[in-house]
C-alpha cells in the first residue's frame, strides 16, 4: 500500500514522542478513516495518555472502537485505539493496515521513549532529584514562554540554606529537604538544585503570597535539619515576572540579589 509506505518512510524521523504520534496521527488518516485517536503507553503498573486528538465528527450515537496494542520485543509499548461512529465500523483491511504498520510504530515509539526518558535524566541532580541547573533553565523558559501567552505570573524563590556544610549529615538534610521540596510544590510548581542553593519557580504566583511561602519554606528547612541533627537556617530572595524581569537569566538574578543577609549566630 502507498500509504503505508510513505508511513514507514516518515516514522522514527523525530525522536520526540508527542511529534512521532502526530505523525502517526496524520499518516492514518490517509489509509484509516476515523474521528478521534487516543495513544496510551506503559506508566508504572498501569497506561498513561500519551497523545489523543478529536475530529469533531462524533455525535455521540455509540462508537466503534479499533484498538491495536503495539509491541517492542515482546513488551507493550503503546496501545493505539481509533474511534468513529457505530454506523461505519472498522474493516478488515482498516485492522490489516494496522497490524501491517506495528512492528515500525512500535521501534519508533520505543526510540522515542528512550531519549525521553535519556533527557528526562540529563536534567535531573542525581543526588536530591531535583533540576539540576540545566532542568532548571529550560524549566523556566517554559514557564516564561506560557506565562507570556496566557498573560500570567511567575515566581522564582532562591533559597540559601545556611549551616549546611559537606558532612555525610549534611547530605543527609539536603535530600530530606529535596524531598520534602517535591511534596510541598503543586504539580505545576518546580524545584530545583542550582549549586548548593535552591531555586522554586512556582506558576501563577503572586508577591503578596511570598510571607506565607516563606514561612512554609522556613519551617521545612529547620524540621529537616533537626531530623538530621543540625540546626539550620534558611535565606531566600524572589523575583516575579513580569515585573522584575522578562527572562530567565534576569529572574535568577534578581532573586539571588534579593538573599536576606547571612545572620551570624
Amino acid at each position: 500500500m502507498e500509504s503505508l509506505c510513505q508511513l514507514f518512510a516518515v516514522l522514527g524521523n523525530s525522536l520526540d514522542l508527542e511529534e512521532t504520534l502526530a505523525t502517526l496521527d496524520s499518516g492514518l488518516q490517509e489509509a484509516v478513516s476515523y474521528d478521534s485517536i487516543t495513544v496510551h503507553v506503559p506508566e508504572g503498573a498501569g497506561l498513561s495518555l500519551a497523545y489523543t486528538a478529536n475530529r469533531g465528527r462524533w455525535s455521540g450515537a455509540g462508537r466503534s472502537r479499533l484498538e491495536t496494542p503495539i509491541e517492542n520485543a515482546g513488551k507493550l509499548v503503546a496501545l493505539v485505539s481509533l474511534y468513529r461512529e457505530l454506523a461505519r465500523p472498522f474493516s478488515a483491511q482498516d485492522r490489516a493496515f494496522l497490524r501491517a504498520l506495528a512492528p515500525k510504530l512500535a521501534a519508533a515509539v520505543a526510540n522515542a521513549r528512550l531519549y525521553q526518558r535519556a533527557k528526562e535524566l540529563a536534567e535531573i541532580d542525581t543526588q536530591t532529584g531535583l533540576l539540576n541547573a540545566r532542568g532548571l533553565f529550560q524549566c523556566l523558559d517554559a514557564e516564561l514562554a506560557r506565562a507570556r501567552r496566557s498573560q500570567g505570573r511567575l515566581a522564582v524563590i532562591h533559597c540559601t540554606v545556611d549551616r549546611l556544610g559537606a558532612s555525610e549529615a549534611s547530605e543527609g538534610a539536603r535530600i530530606q529537604i529535596a524531598a520534602a521540596l517535591r511534596q510541598a510544590c503543586r504539580e505545576y510548581d518546580y524545584a530545583a538544585r542550582s549549586g548548593d542553593d535552591l531555586v522554586l519557580v512556582l506558576a501563577d504566583f503572586r508577591p503578596q503570597n511570598l510571607p506565607e511561602k516563606q514561612a512554609g519554606l522556613d519551617d521545612l528547612v529547620r524540621e529537616a535539619g533537626r531530623e538530621a541533627g543540625h540546626q539550620l537556617g534558611v535565606r531566600m530572595g524572589a523575583a516575579f515576572f513580569p515585573e522584575d524581569g522578562a527572562d530567565a537569566e534576569s529572574l535568577l538574578a534578581t532573586a539571588a540579589k534579593r538573599l536576606a543577609p547571612r545572620r551570624h549566630v
